[in-house]
C-alpha cells in the first residue's frame, strides 16, 4: 500500500492580513478608506464587546475551513488586527482578554491590537482638525451627522468615507497627528494594549500602525503614498 501523500503548503506571494474590529464605523474606513479587500479579511463583530474582538481574532486563526488557512496553512495570515475602543472598558474584560491570550498562546503571537482611547471617533476627527479630546468632535461640523447616525445602512457614514478616501490629504495629516500624540505622550507601536488603556485622559490611538504595516507591504491605495 502507498504511502498517502502529504499536501506541501505554499507561501503566499503577499503578505495576508485578518482584522477583527468593534463595529461599522472601523469597517468602513478599512473597506471604503484603505481598500482592505481580498484575500485580507476584514470581521465585523457589530457592537460587540473588546473580549469578542480578540476572540474572533483567534478564532480566524485557528479556523480551518478558513480558504486562505486551507491554502497556507499556518502562513495565511501574517498578523490580525484587533481593532477596539477603550471607553467601555472595564477591568473585568482585561482579565478575560488575557485568560483568552494565555489558554491560545500559539495564535496569540500573531495579533496586533489596535486602541483607540477614547473612541475611534477620535481618529476621524483628526482627519479634519487637531482634536484634544474625543468629545469635541460633537461641534466638528463634519462629524455631527455622523456621530448620532450610526448605524449599518447609515449613508452619512458611507459618504464620510468615500469623501476621505477621495481627501489622501487629510488621512495623511490624521496618520501625522497620531504619531506625533504618542511621542508626546512617550507612547509607540510597540507599547502594550493594556498600558494605552491606562491613559484614560489623554486621548490617543495607534491607528497609525495599520497605515505602516500596509505601507511596508505596498498594500496602500496609491493616493496615500507616501505617507511623509
Amino acid at each position: 500500500m502507498g504511502r498517502k501523500s502529504t499536501k506541501i503548503l505554499k507561501l503566499p506571494s503577499r503578505p495576508i492580513f485578518g482584522f477583527a474590529v468593534e463595529g461599522d464605523c472601523e469597517y468602513d474606513y478599512l473597506k471604503i478608506v484603505l481598500n482592505v479587500t481580498n484575500p485580507h479579511k476584514v470581521k465585523n463583530v457589530q457592537g460587540g464587546s473588546e473580549v469578542v474582538c480578540v476572540r474572533q481574532a483567534l478564532d480566524l486563526l485557528g479556523n480551518s475551513e478558513d480558504k486562505q488557512i486551507q491554502k497556507y496553512g499556518t502562513h495565511a495570515y501574517q498578523h490580525v488586527f484587533v481593532v477596539f475602543d477603550t471607553d467601555t472598558m472595564t477591568q473585568q474584560k482585561i482579565n478575560d482578554i488575557k485568560t483568552l491570550l494565555a489558554k491560545d498562546e500559539k495564535h496569540s503571537q500573531k495579533l496586533k491590537f489596535i486602541v483607540s482611547n477614547q473612541c475611534f471617533e477620535y481618529v476621524l476627527g483628526l482627519h479634519f482638525s487637531p482634536v484634544k479630546h474625543p468629545t469635541s468632535i460633537n461641534s466638528n461640523k463634519h462629524m455631527e451627522q455622523y456621530r448620532y447616525e450610526d448605524h449599518k445602512s447609515n449613508p452619512t457614514r458611507t459618504k464620510l468615507m468615500t469623501d476621505l478616501k477621495n481627501a489622501p490629504d487629510s488621512c495623511k495629516a490624521m496618520y501625522t497627528s497620531l504619531k506625533t500624540r504618542d511621542s508626546n505622550l512617550k507612547l509607540d507601536a510597540n507599547t502594550p494594549w493594556v498600558e494605552r488603556i491606562k491613559t484614560e485622559n489623554d486621548p490617543n490611538s495607534n491607528f497609525y500602525v495599520v497605515y505602516d504595516c500596509l505601507a511596508s507591504h505596498n498594500l496602500l491605495p496609491e493616493a496615500l503614498k507616501p505617507l511623509e
